[in-house]
């Protein structure tokens, strides 16, 4: 999805990195584990985001009354056997979305993709 090839960290400590995808669209990545309290996450904006641009959101459980209509939950771990990843469930119905975003990981070899 991003236009270029670049590397792509957590954004642990910032909360959220937002990388511009042209034509006025972003992916927004937000991780969301040192948040405390909802109050937080109406400072981080996320009506603005949610809905309105594609977002990657680590640790969703906390998204409270943000929980997007349409999301796909992917799952990632590291263990002894290398990385792997998985699409666990989506309400989606864009299955083309699902397999597109399969391939992507799967394209990057840093992750063992099972859907």
């Amino acid at each position: 999805y991003l236009p270029q090839e670049r590397e792509v960290t957590s954004p642990t400590y910032a909360l959220q990195h937002i990388y511009n995808l042209g034509d006025g669209a972003c992916l927004v990545h937000m991780d969301l584990y040192r948040i405390e309290h909802e109050s937080e996450l109406d400072a981080l904006g996320l009506s603005e985001w949610i809905g309105a641009h594609r977002c990657i959101i680590e640790w969703p459980e906390k998204l409270a009354h943000y929980t997007p209509e349409s999301y796909m939950y992917v799952h990632m771990q590291r263990d002894e056997n290398g990385r792997h990843v998985a699409v666990i469930g989506s309400n989606t119905e864009n299955n083309a979305l699902n397999i597109e975003v399969c391939d992507a990981i799967s394209r990057s070899g840093i992750f063992n993709v099972s859907a």
